[in-house]
């Protein structure tokens, strides 16, 4: 589905230069890009017509995608209590299992660690992640302080609207 007019000679090469896999588009699809007979005006034009088609596509996947997500949750959620109405109801009566032609319950042993929330562990029982705060060291660099092995970077990013 195309939202814009684009030149079938730019479409045709984007399209066939793209891997379905992965996404990327090669060097050499560029190259076929650049030696299309149009004016540079009418290349950037019509790549940033089919890049805002790209990004459609993106948005309404990622979007389908939450949708999707949130109705698993909700099927999670509703699992999870029909679950635990189960285990109450035969642990209640002392139920080791049951089974019928459709559906067999039955109680598996399991194990699992148990870490009170004040307990008092030893360093080399701690799992602790590091990661640079780029925002405050963003902060300091912006006050003129210097942070060793950092600094600011001004880019250029393009906006396609």
């Amino acid at each position: 589905m195309r939202l814009f007019e684009i030149v079938d000679s730019v479409q045709h090469i984007l399209e066939l230069g793209t891997d379905r896999e992965t996404g990327e588009i090669s060097n050499f699809t560029l190259k076929r890009l650049d030696e299309v007979g149009l004016t540079l005006d009418e290349k950037l034009t019509n790549t940033a017509l089919y890049l805002k088609g790209v990004e459609a596509e993106r948005d309404a996947v990622a979007k389908a995608a939450k949708e999707l997500s949130d109705r698993a949750k909700i099927h999670t959620r509703q699992a999870d209590r029909l679950r635990k109405y189960l285990a109450d109801n035969m642990e209640r009566v002392g139920h080791e299992g049951l089974s019928d032609p459709r559906v067999k319950l039955g109680w598996r042993s399991s194990t699992a660690v148990v870490v009170d929330a004040d307990a008092s562990l030893p360093v080399e029982l701690l799992c602790v992640k590091t990661a640079p705060d780029k925002k405050a060291i963003g902060e300091l660099l912006k006050s003129g302080t210097e942070v060793e092995g950092c600094r600011l970077e001004t880019r250029k990013n393009l906006q396609v609207k």
